[in-house]
């Protein structure tokens, strides 16, 4: 899918989310047109293709640094402001090479940009590229109405497919060779043990570790928590429902930890495992947390 037409269907699909959510629209310039404000500010970046867990770690993330006393008022409604011994900080949420919003980045365009530089630690966060597409391909093809090809030709997309994702890996790998500043994380860590991982991740950004609120924070942040609470109206800004009451457009859609199996059939599936085993070899997987 070429990245014009992409554009259009996205701005299309965005048009009729404000008509029937006008309050999407304050979201929708925030996210395309402002840039984030990190002048004169410690940051952490957390780092992820899209659909990797992103919007389950913030809502935890939020709801601890809330529970705690130390979450500030933020303006940009995806990166977390709050404070450690009385000095604020950020942690900003970025899908760098991967993102799509308001259209997929040109091949090639993986780059060290200034947010990376001066970044204060990095948080690269992984997914199994298979998990990756089988909620990509529900996103959008549900949640936002853009992508009306195949699953094959999806997986093969230039723009959206296995080798974006395997390409946007690699990068952060070869870069991570000589940046100790970065460290990995993956969905799949977090679903099989979300409290070891939730305490590392909150002393690299050190923030003081409270066990009682920190587990609380994680069940409030259950998939099905999450999904109650999106589909009453009452889920975490812009993500309030689903904007075709389907629940595969739901933002917290199922919180499995692989369902590529039940997305797309046996041949497409070998051809993503073969994909992945070219260009990610083994020592790959188990730096990503992916195995």
């Amino acid at each position: 899918m070429n990245r014009a037409l992409f554009l259009l269907r996205n701005l299309t699909d965005k048009i009729k989310n404000v008509l029937s959510n006008p309050k999407l629209l304050i979201h929708y310039i925030k996210q395309y047109l402002l840039k984030d404000n990190l002048s004169n500010i410690d940051y952490y970046l957390i780092v992820s293709y899209p659909k990797s867990g992103r919007t389950w770690l913030r809502e935890i993330l939020v709801r601890y640094l809330d529970s705690i006393d130390k979450l500030n008022d933020s303006k940009q409604p995806l990166n977390i402001n709050f404070s450690v011994n009385g000095v604020q900080k950020l942690i900003v949420f970025y899908h760098h090479y991967g993102e799509w919003a308001p259209m997929p980045k040109k091949k090639g365009y993986c780059k060290i940009d200034s947010k990376i530089k001066e970044a204060k630690r990095i948080i690269f966060l992984s997914r199994s590229p298979k998990s990756v597409l089988a909620s990509s391909w529900h996103h959008l093809t549900s949640r936002e109405k853009i992508y009306k090809r195949s699953k094959l030709e999806f997986v093969n997309d230039k723009n959206l497919g296995i080798h974006k994702i395997t390409e946007f890996y690699n990068f952060w790998l070869k870069f991570a060779n000589d940046n100790e500043s970065i460290s990995f994380l993956s969905y799949e860590q977090l679903h099989k043990d979300t409290y070891f991982f939730m305490k590392s991740l909150i002393s690299n950004f050190g923030i003081e570790l409270n066990n009682k609120k920190l587990i609380e924070s994680i069940q409030y942040s259950s998939f099905h928590n999450m999904q109650k609470r999106e589909l009453s109206g009452n889920g975490r800004p812009p993500w309030n429902s689903s904007p075709n009451n389907s629940k595969n457009s739901l933002k917290t859609r199922r919180g499995l930890v692989d369902s590529s199996n039940e997305v797309f059939n046996n041949d497409i599936l070998n051809l993503i495992s073969k994909e992945t085993d070219k260009a990610l070899n083994q020592e790959d997987k188990r730096r990503l947390g992916i195995m």
